[in-house]
């Protein structure tokens, strides 16, 4: 939109018609080339957001097989062991 306000204000009032449309063709060659990179751009991003979902999904799964790992598969507070020693008392 800016680029064809642009073009009419170069353009002037009193330029030839021909011109004018000169310069607007010449803005939509550049809008047209513009919207392409943007789909490029937009379609690589999504790349690239796909790849780190999977990355991101990698490391949860990694992530919870640490903490069975290192916290067992129950909490302590629900250990059999854990529970009679607070009664003990």
């Amino acid at each position: 939109m800016a680029v064809a306000a642009e073009v009419l204000a170069d353009a002037g009032t009193d330029a030839p018609p021909e011109n004018v449309l000169a310069q607007a063709l010449g803005a939509n060659r550049q809008l047209v080339r513009l919207v392409e990179e943007l789909r490029a751009e937009n379609a690589r991003l999504r790349e690239e957001a796909a790849q780190r979902d999977v990355e991101l999904e990698q490391v949860k799964a990694a992530l919870r097989v640490l903490q069975r790992m290192v916290f067992g598969r129950f909490s302590e507070r629900s250990r059999p062991e854990a529970a009679g020693q607070l009664t003990s008392w």
